[in-house]
């Protein structure tokens, strides 16, 4: 069955039936200015060019016969942003202003949480463990360079040591936490966007998981990069 778009002054109404489509223009859900377009046609035509005029629709275009002879009304366009190929859309609409969003986007957030909740937890377990076992290395048991540099009495070797070991250590803090940290905050954000149903906190969500994986990319890029350069001086050395 033939399904049509209809826009009304620019806006999508979503996708009907023809059935619907012509019960709509008796009872005056749809109006004569309606455009309509399906899967086929060369372009847009109004709902009454395509169906004809309806029973309810006749007696009035017979009375404004004459007065359309004096003056020619406007009539609207279709939004040139609608693809006249496009698949047809949703009958559901959203609306911006008043906050409504379609259940299924609440459902996917609902079901996204547990399993961004269950990584991050994962990750801060494995990130602490490791930067834990980490320190007990280098301070307690002492790796080869740390008793070599503490053992030669220079104050300005510890001094260079220590800031280094410091700024590494920052590092790989920074690496570890920092996407632990996102994925942590992406999962309280769903919890509270499930609460309100606001589009201000969906976006806040969203604004979270974008930034962990900005992170990821970077990261990416930069493993990639360190590892042409081994390429790189792996072949010169040759």
């Amino acid at each position: 069955m033939s399904v049509y778009q209809v826009t009304r002054e620019g806006q999508n109404l979503g996708s009907f039936e023809a059935s619907q489509i012509q019960e709509g223009l008796q009872t005056g859900q749809f109006l004569e200015s309606d455009w309509g377009w399906r899967e086929g046609m060369s372009g847009w035509k109004g709902l009454t060019e395509i169906f004809g005029d309806s029973p309810a629709q006749q007696p009035r275009a017979l009375a404004s016969s004459f007065s359309s002879l004096v003056r020619k009304s406007p009539v609207s366009k279709p939004a040139e942003s609608i693809n006249p190929y496009a698949a047809p859309a949703s009958n559901r609409v959203i609306s911006r202003s008043s906050g409504e969003l379609p259940s299924d986007v609440m459902l996917e957030m609902q079901n996204t949480r547990p399993w961004v909740l269950f990584i991050a937890v994962v990750m801060w377990v494995i990130g602490g463990g490791f930067l834990i076992l980490f320190l007990i290395n280098i301070f307690l048991t002492g790796s080869p360079a740390t008793i070599s540099v503490f053992k030669s009495g220079s104050l300005v070797s510890m001094i260079s040591y220590m800031v280094g070991f410091g700024l590494g250590l920052a590092v790989v803090a920074y690496v570890i936490i920092y996407p632990t940290l996102k994925l942590t905050r992406y999962a309280l954000k769903i919890a509270r966007f499930t609460k309100s149903e606001s589009f201000a906190d969906l976006a806040e969500a969203l604004s979270e998981q974008r930034q962990f994986w900005r992170f990821q990319g970077v990261i990416l890029l930069a493993n990639l990069g360190f590892g042409l350069l081994i390429l790189i001086w792996s072949l010169a050395v040759r």
